[in-house]
């Protein structure tokens, strides 16, 4: 795992631990002063707001590009299996249609 994505991942979870969505602690509203804030994450984290947005980003595009790599090769390998099952069954049906012929060609 490389470096941006540890610190998206610590960014996402210190977010989920602090109840940050849209920049700001949405789970304690009667205790304004304790209010945990995007960048105060960033803060904690001796980065900018903006770098802290962009890796938590690029964590969510990276996992959006595994799940579609993902699809991609579902697709493929369905694509393999069902033309390996075309090449059997178009192998079953020519050979009951050329064995009249065949055995005719023999005698």
């Amino acid at each position: 795992m490389n470096l941006s994505k540890k610190v998206g991942l610590r960014i996402k979870e210190l977010e989920r631990l602090y109840g940050i969505e849209h920049g700001g602690d949405r789970k304690s509203k009667g205790q304004n002063d304790l209010l945990k804030t995007q960048s105060d994450i960033a803060k904690e984290m001796d980065m900018d707001t903006t770098i802290c947005r962009n890796l938590k980003t690029l964590k969510k595009e990276k996992n959006d590009l595994e799940r579609k790599r993902k699809e991609i090769i579902n697709i493929y390998l369905l694509l393999i299996l069902y033309s390996y099952m075309l090449s059997i069954l178009l192998t079953f049906h020519l050979r009951l249609i050329f064995k009249p012929l065949i055995s005719k060609l023999k005698k």
